[in-house]
């Protein structure tokens, strides 16, 4: 707490942060070098991206261990990915009549 550092805050919030807020902050923390405001929207956008690069197995796993609250287990996702691969070859049969 009162050791000098360097802070950088990054804030969720529904609103915009005024300058007497921030100036406010720095009462109580006088190492604060930067005060960014993140927007709900911004967070949908950051894990849209996210959604688009990650594998249908890591969205699973992900998916799995928030409603479970654990991992799936070895033999769940054997399962899955031998489910993926065979509607892969189902899709390239189709392209191929």
């Amino acid at each position: 707490q009162d050791r000098p550092c360097y802070v950088y805050l990054h804030i969720h919030t529904d609103s915009f942060i005024r300058e007497e807020q921030i100036k406010e902050l720095k009462k109580y923390k006088e190492d604060i070098l930067e005060v960014v405001p993140l927007f709900p929207s911004q967070d949908r956008e950051e894990e849209k991206e996210s959604f688009l690069e990650k594998s249908f197995q890591e969205l699973f796993t992900e998916y799995y261990t928030e409603r479970k609250g654990l991992e799936p287990e070895a033999e769940l996702l054997e399962t899955l990915a031998d489910i993926l691969e065979k509607e892969r070859e189902y899709e390239t049969d189709l392209d191929k009549d």
